[in-house]
């Protein structure tokens, strides 16, 4: 795997290939949404920024966009919603 700031690899049903990638530049950074759909509608479950902070240090900030359960395992959130 090539060596960036940051990588996504997302495995989808019924792709055949592995969506990925990452910013080329040495202080690229990236967003990400999450979309999922509530009720019939499409809304937004999660916005992931990553950025290369003034110090050269790297950042991932992870914004849940609806509401999150807590019945979770530890160190992580879930969205729950009615498809």
């Amino acid at each position: 795997m090539v060596t960036r700031n940051f990588w996504v690899e997302a495995n989808i049903d019924g792709r055949n290939t592995l969506l990925a990638g990452g910013p080329r530049a040495k202080d690229g950074g990236m967003t990400i949404d999450l979309f999922i759909r509530d009720d019939g509608e499409i809304a937004k479950a999660l916005h992931i920024v990553c950025w290369v902070c003034a110090d050269g240090s790297l950042r991932v900030n992870a914004y849940p966009t609806m509401q999150t359960l807590t019945d979770t395992l530890p160190n992580s959130f879930s969205i729950k919603t009615n498809r």
